[in-house]
């Protein structure tokens, strides 16, 4: 079983609408820009669960109105029961 766990900054995409296209490094402009939004829509409508850390959001003034549908919220003091449900945690 997969699931995603958005932290920290992270937890920006989970909101609808954000547009990345004009991104550039340096000199380097990028065609094809991520649209991480919807990726983690379609996520969720395989059944794979998203969730966020709660004051996380709260602390980056993001109101759960602007997050895409589907996400679940989960507050620090749940994380760790989340967490042990799970064999492997792959953080980065």
């Amino acid at each position: 079983d997969v699931a995603i766990l958005l932290r920290s900054n992270a937890v920006n995409y989970a909101v609808a609408g954000q547009d990345a296209s004009g991104l550039a490094f340096g000199g380097i402009t990028l065609d094809h820009s991520a649209v991480i939004h919807d990726d983690l829509g379609a996520l969720i409508a395989k059944g794979v669960p998203v969730s966020y850390v709660r004051e996380d959001l709260e602390e980056r003034g993001i109101s759960e109105s602007r997050l895409i549908d589907g996400v679940k919220a989960v507050s620090k003091t749940e994380l760790p029961g989340l967490l042990e449900g799970f064999d492997h945690v792959w953080h980065w």
